[in-house]
């Protein structure tokens, strides 16, 4: 099963996302939580939108 990568710019264009991912640096805190939890990541993110 292929990864589904996110298009980050593409979820950005909310402002209190693009200071989310200014303020945690989003590479750096996709990294911390790791794949385990990515499912929480993607269930955040369709929340969000």
């Amino acid at each position: 099963v292929q990864e589904r990568s996110i298009d980050f710019p593409a979820i950005s264009f909310l402002p209190e996302m693009q200071e989310t991912t200014k303020q945690y640096k989003w590479m750096d805190f996709n990294m911390m939580i790791g794949d385990c939890n990515i499912s929480w990541v993607e269930e955040f993110y369709a929340n969000a939108l």
